[in-house]
């Protein structure tokens, strides 16, 4: 099976694929505290989102497009967003006491 990660990264769609989701990995407050599942649909919504993308930039130029396809991608996206949040997750950072920082600092 062929993954992700066998993909030439340099095409102008990787690129943007791989934008989005480290951006929406930040907004719902990074990668590491996102579940498998939740990684999953991100990968799905970037998916899609760059299909649209495409879809648009076409439809921009004047060129015809399967409006059933431009359709598909608007819910897949609506649908993965309504289950991943609309709102940025806040991330919690783990600050030190000035007591603990000295221990470190002095270890």
């Amino acid at each position: 099976m062929l993954t992700r990660d066998q993909l030439d990264g340099r095409t102008n769609a990787a690129k943007v694929f791989d934008r989005l989701v480290i951006d929406i990995e930040g907004d719902l407050g990074g990668r590491d505290h996102l579940s498998t599942i939740e990684r999953a649909l991100i990968e799905a919504f970037a998916g899609a989102c760059v299909t649209l993308q495409h879809l648009n930039t076409k439809l921009g130029l004047g060129e015809e497009i399967d409006l059933s396809q431009h359709a598909q991608a608007v819910g897949a996206m609506v649908r993965v967003a309504s289950r991943l949040g609309l709102q940025r997750r806040p991330r919690t950072i783990e600050t030190p006491t000035l007591s603990q920082y000295l221990e470190q600092e002095a270890a």
